[in-house]
């Protein structure tokens, strides 16, 4: 039986699979990744646009409402920690 996640040749009457122990029986859906750069990037850009209206004249409602934008896309953002793959201390 082949396995769906490595596709390792296994007996027949095997439950799991030798080479990455998934189990047989299961089909292998792989997972779908976010590009968390995309987030990084979105957020800095309405960051920025968000100084622009107090700059300008007197928008606070529109910065502030930009500013909440890019700090929940910031949320989805990776951090340098997890950038240089350093550990958690």
């Amino acid at each position: 039986m082949k396995c769906s996640k490595c596709g390792f040749d296994n007996a027949d009457d095997a439950l799991f699979c030798e080479k990455c122990d998934w189990k047989l029986s299961e089909t292998y859906i792989p997972e779908m990744k976010v590009n968390r750069a995309i987030f990084s990037y979105v957020a800095l850009i309405v960051g920025i646009i968000a100084v622009i209206p107090i700059i300008i004249g007197d928008m606070l409602i529109v910065s502030l409402i930009l500013g909440a934008i890019g700090l929940v896309l910031g949320g989805y953002s990776f951090n340098a920690s997890r950038l240089m793959n350093l550990p958690n201390k």
